[in-house]
């Protein structure tokens, strides 16, 4: 069942053995877990069914950080969250992201690589993935061309890394029946928005959450366990939760908002290519969509430096993509054409908006000579691919959010985003496409052009967010340095339960969505069991 709460008598009080704050992919996959369950569920979601102006613009964010983030144009407040938006692409993290290395400052997660097994799988058919895995030796073994034109690699050094792409499977679209008309033990409350958790005096056990809406109501949800699913929104209703904590609820240590992540991205350098260019379109997601029948699922390949090598290397967890490229499409300009498209087709426009404006402008030949290039040159004749990296931003105590001095519409403090990478992460970037230049040429296949990259480089114009935002509530073992243990449960809080990117203690190179659905589908198991 749906409910608006603008459409509500003010005051109204609700109870419930769980509720769940924000219908994201985690929201929605933790409520989809409990239907049919014993337990009355409430699942809250501060927008609609579809964007609205408004709702989006308690979004804004300051940001004092020296790269461009936009909190405001790549966030949806909406029944389906982020997966309104994102690009599809599935991949579990690695082995490697789950250990304890000594290289990498506070990696290591308390739970292991084993343990989310049966949970990615649990978690593939709901982005609509093939039965395939994610294994480029058993992709080979079942498509006869990618076996014929696999790229040779010196598998000493680097490693092929499969990504699944879902059709970017809309949850708030897809699922939405689940819970209509009535779905008996959970209620979708739609346009409210968590203001703040009350605890009882001894802060050991969330007691009642208040939610507001846009028209000036106010509402009161009391429930057995709650679980913040909200994306970096965790943080911020933390850190606006001070009635009887001044620095925050669960904030006694200074954790909760640091450690602020996103995969870095970035599209620097080309890969020549003499000849044998069906061997990289394998390697292309276009490639692909080309070769594989229609009930294939599609899926792209990049290229990733061994376990091995990166501990050899002392960096953090790396991947380079090949696309197919034309003369312009590297540039700053092109780049910001593309940003300024997917902001207007969102409608997304915030104050980046000026900043890609502004870029374009500067640099408006470039960015007309790629888009000439793309839509009107012929494909097969072109032998040069971009070279896009991803990769780890290892954890830092400085790169957080905070709360700042603006409020919004609802008179919440507005949050602030500092976010700052570090040498390490210059080094990841450094060594990770020399390994992959290393691991290529190998092969014979062709020649990638290296961009000169290191601690002492600054990042390239082309250097971009993935809003994937991770960190903020980080899960650790020790209440010190994270705010949720192994179970996500928050630590000194009996009750309190956060899912979602910001307990990813480590982000590894694998995109985030399909991870936190496993995550969230791995808490929702717990909760079956905690609530009884």
């Amino acid at each position: 069942m749906f409910l608006d709460l603008r459409q509500l008598s003010d005051g109204e009080r609700f109870d419930a053995d769980l509720c769940i704050v924000g219908a994201g992919a985690a929201g929605i996959s933790i409520a989809r877990e409990m239907l049919g369950s014993p337990f009355k569920v409430i699942l809250l979601e501060s927008g609609g069914m579809d964007f609205q102006a408004d709702t989006a613009a308690l979004n804004v964010a300051g940001n004092q950080s020296d790269l461009i983030l936009d909190l405001e144009s790549f966030r949806a407040r909406l029944f389906g969250g982020m997966t309104s938006l994102w690009g599809g692409n599935c991949a579990p993290l690695d082995p490697i992201d789950f250990q304890d290395r000594p290289w990498v400052p506070l990696s290591g997660w308390p739970i292991g690589h084993a343990e989310l097994k049966p949970y990615w799988n649990r978690a593939k058919p709901l982005f609509q993935l093939g039965g395939h895995g994610f294994d480029a030796d058993e992709w080979a073994g079942v498509e006869p061309d990618f076996a014929a034109y696999r790229l040779p690699l010196d598998k000493s050094l680097v490693q092929e890394k499969v990504y699944q792409r879902s059709p970017r499977t809309h949850f708030g679209h897809r699922y939405k029946a689940d819970f209509e008309p009535d779905a008996g033990n959970v209620t979708v409350m739609l346009n409210g928005t968590a203001v703040a958790l009350r605890t009882d005096d001894d802060l050991r056990k969330v007691t009642e959450l208040d939610v507001r809406t846009l028209t000036g109501h106010t509402h009161t949800i009391k429930a057995r366990a709650v679980v913040l699913a909200a994306g970096i929104e965790n943080a911020r209703l933390l850190l606006l939760s001070n009635d009887k904590a001044p620095a925050g609820l669960a904030n006694g240590h200074d954790v909760v908002g640091r450690y602020f992540m996103e995969h870095l991205n970035m599209v620097a350098g080309r890969v020549m290519i003499p000849d044998a260019i069906d061997v990289y379109r394998f390697y292309d997601p276009e490639g692909w969509a080309d070769r594989l029948a229609p009930t294939w699922v599609d899926m792209l390949i990049g290229f990733q430096p061994t376990p091995a090598r990166q501990e050899a290397e002392g960096i953090g967890n790396y991947v380079a993509f090949i696309n197919q490229t034309f003369d312009g499409e590297e540039t700053a300009g092109y780049q910001a054409l593309r940003h300024l498209v997917a902001r207007l087709k969102h409608r997304q426009v915030s104050e980046h908006l000026r900043h890609d404006v502004e870029t374009l402008l500067g640099d408006f030949g470039s960015a007309l000579k790629g888009t000439w290039n793309r839509w009107f040159n012929d494909k097969s004749a072109s032998s040069v691919y971009e070279v896009q990296h991803f990769f780890e931003q290892v954890p830092n105590p400085d790169s957080r959010i905070m709360l700042g001095d603006d409020r919004d519409a609802l008179g919440l403090r507005r949050m602030v985003v500092d976010w700052r990478t570090t040498e390490l992460d210059k080094r990841t970037w450094a060594s990770g496409q020399d390994l992959v230049a290393r691991g290529m040429g190998a092969g014979g296949g062709g020649r990638l052009q290296l961009i000169p990259a290191g601690p002492e480089q600054p990042w390239p114009d082309t250097i971009h967010q993935s809003s994937h935002y991770m960190g903020t509530t980080r899960m650790s073992a020790d209440p010190k340095t994270g705010v949720v243990d192994g179970d996500c449960r928050v630590h000194g809080l009996s009750n309190l339960f956060v899912a979602g990117g910001s307990v990813v203690p480590t982000g590894g190179c694998a995109m985030l969505t399909i991870n936190i659905v496993a995550l969230a589908l791995r808490l929702a198991d717990h909760l079956k069991v905690a609530l009884i």
